[in-house]
């Protein structure tokens, strides 16, 4: 679990910076892609990176782009929106090169960061199914594997917990 605490935070931070990139380069990308990690974002910045690029774009050129990554993409709303927003884009238009050799970088993190997040994470369910009573505490409303693994992370084995009240002790609940 604590391998997992890093690379949570290597994503975060990522992501922050992929956000500050953004603020920078497109920053009205946040009209048409609330969230910039997600997939429809991601797959934008990575197919038309600056405003520039998509001034010659007409929207099935943009829609192309899409399916060539994603299985499902947006559709010709968001693509005529991306356009409109792009034309009238206040992001810097200077060293743009540099821009997109920081934003391929940017990329290359947090892609990294995701596919370990899967991999730890996946060990983590793994070695759940390994406990014999986890199946019964996942049945608890509002844990989740994750939760439930940091839990016996922390305080290891829980029968050695005469009451649930030690537990809370040990965690320094109480």
């Amino acid at each position: 679990m604590s391998n997992r605490d890093v690379v949570v935070k290597r994503l975060v931070s990522s992501i922050n910076q992929l956000n500050r990139w953004v603020d920078i380069v497109f920053p009205e990308l946040r009209q048409v892609f609330k969230d910039i990690k997600a997939k429809g974002a991601i797959a934008t910045i990575r197919l038309f990176p600056s405003p520039v690029e998509l001034e010659t774009l007409q929207p099935h050129d943009i829609i192309t782009g899409w399916k060539s990554i994603m299985k499902r993409q947006p559709g010709l709303k968001k693509a005529l929106l991306l356009l409109q927003v792009a034309r009238k884009s206040v992001g810097t238009r200077q060293a743009l090169d540099a821009y997109k050799f920081h934003l391929e970088q940017l990329l290359e993190e947090y892609d990294l960061a995701v596919t370990q997040l899967e991999r730890v994470e996946k060990q983590v369910t793994d070695i759940l199914n390994k406990i014999p009573f986890a199946k019964k505490l996942l049945t608890i409303k509002g844990i989740s594997e994750i939760s439930l693994a940091g839990i016996l992370g922390e305080a290891g084995d829980l029968s050695s917990f005469s009451h649930g009240n030690s537990l809370l002790r040990h965690a320094g609940l109480h």
